[in-house]
């Protein structure tokens, strides 16, 4: 009989232990999912800063003038970050990435222009990433959190 009395009492311990629990379970979850879109996207923008650099390097003739470099690296990179940046802005133009790289191509030598064989040639695509949860969360607890972070991806390719 005193057995069946203690089973009683603890009816709803289950439920109040889940109900303490769960917002820490959710909050981790969704962590990890932010995170994880978060290095996906840096790989992505390192993706696009190769794939603009050696789409530029390349050897071809009429070689390209410094001019036409910057707008071949700036499109390869762009047509890279639109099709494989995850971002879930519903107001994005179609033709342009969301929050639009900047990309930054030079010389080591700024008085030579890019272009001879051996010189080298850096790309770097910067995209502010908007964070999905955490602004959110961090208003709920009257917490102080910026809702985005500057990633970064550079690379440096000689000229063929």
């Amino acid at each position: 009989m005193k057995k069946e009395m203690k089973i009683k009492d603890q009816d709803g311990a289950t439920v109040v232990e889940f109900a303490l629990v769960l917002p820490l379970l959710v909050v981790f979850i969704f962590g990890i999912i932010e995170f994880s879109l978060l290095s996906y996207n840096k790989a992505m923008i390192t993706n696009a800063s190769r794939e603009a650099a050696r789409n530029v390097i390349v050897y071809r003739y009429p070689e390209l003038l410094p001019d036409e470099i910057k707008t071949q690296a700036k499109n390869v990179a762009e047509a890279y970050c639109f099709n494989h940046l995850i971002s879930f802005d519903g107001n994005t133009i179609p033709d342009v990435p969301p929050n639009s790289p900047d990309f930054i191509i030079g010389d080591e030598n700024p008085d030579n222009p890019p272009g001879d064989s051996g010189d080298s040639l850096t790309v770097t695509v910067k995209y502010n990433y908007q964070f999905l949860i955490f602004p959110n969360v961090m208003e709920l607890i009257k917490g102080s959190y910026t809702n985005s972070i500057l990633l970064q991806a550079k690379t440096v390719m000689k000229f063929e």
